[in-house]
């Protein structure tokens, strides 16, 4: 994700659950793990599991069969907007 992509999502965004999810659906179906989420907002990685968690119980995103590696070497889920 481009550095104007994760800027022209937190200008979009009122707060970080809608931050989040814009992340998300300006990836498209390549959609992004909890870590490219973090990185994209320049926010800590614990910050980005609770607006992420509300998206899915609101249905606006779904877990995808992908798996990425995060930073830390570990696979992680990938989430695409609905």
């Amino acid at each position: 994700m481009t550095q104007d992509t994760s800027a022209e999502a937190l200008a979009l965004a009122p707060d970080r659950t809608q931050s989040v999810l814009n992340v998300i659906a300006l990836r498209g179906p390549y959609g992004a793990t909890d870590w490219e989420i973090h990185l994209a907002l320049a926010c800590p990685y614990t910050a980005v599991q609770r607006p992420r968690g509300e998206l899915v119980k609101s249905g606006q995103i779904v877990k995808t069969e992908a798996r990425r590696l995060t930073g830390w070497g570990r696979k992680a889920i990938v989430w695409q907007a609905v």
